[in-house]
């Protein structure tokens, strides 16, 4: 990943974003709990598969899930904050891949439930679908898609 000073510290995304804990993995992306060090909040970064950053169809679908996202102002959507591209370390060395930053959203996710035994009633089942509050992002104004896998719902 990129900048880090020593064993233990957290690594450094656009020379903002400090790296914390796993959260989730998609088909296209892993996302992590983070912190803008400049703002001192709680975000969730995005950054793209290695595997998949060298295939300008995947960064360009990447962009525009990060660009819709951001042009949307509702309790239904997450909010964007930034994205860009950094230099990270990889299996393979050094790529430059595209991150994405947005508003981290505390709660339980479906996998969670699952493993704790829960069945989601049908009332919290449908506000966990892709649509639900600040769980998805827009590809166009009026819809929504996104990873709904239990982990990330």
């Amino acid at each position: 990943m990129p900048e880090s000073t020593g064993v233990g510290e957290q690594r450094i995304l656009a020379g903002r974003y400090a790296i914390g804990e796993f959260v989730g993995q998609g088909g296209m992306a892993t996302v992590y709990r983070g912190t803008d060090t400049k703002l001192g909040r709680p975000v969730a970064i995005k950054v793209m598969k290695a595997d998949l950053a060298g295939d300008e169809q995947f960064r360009s679908r990447f962009r525009q899930e990060a660009q819709s996202a951001s042009r949307m102002a509702h309790p239904t959507v997450v909010r964007v904050f930034d994205a860009g591209d950094d230099l990270i370390q990889t299996a393979e060395g050094p790529k430059r891949l595209p991150f994405i930053v947005m508003e981290f959203v505390e709660g339980t996710n479906l996998r969670q439930l699952a493993a704790e035994g829960s069945s989601p009633r049908p009332r919290r089942a449908a506000s966990s679908t892709p649509c639900s509050p600040r769980s998805s992002t827009p590809t166009a104004p009026g819809s929504c898609t996104g990873t709904s896998s239990p982990r990330t719902l």
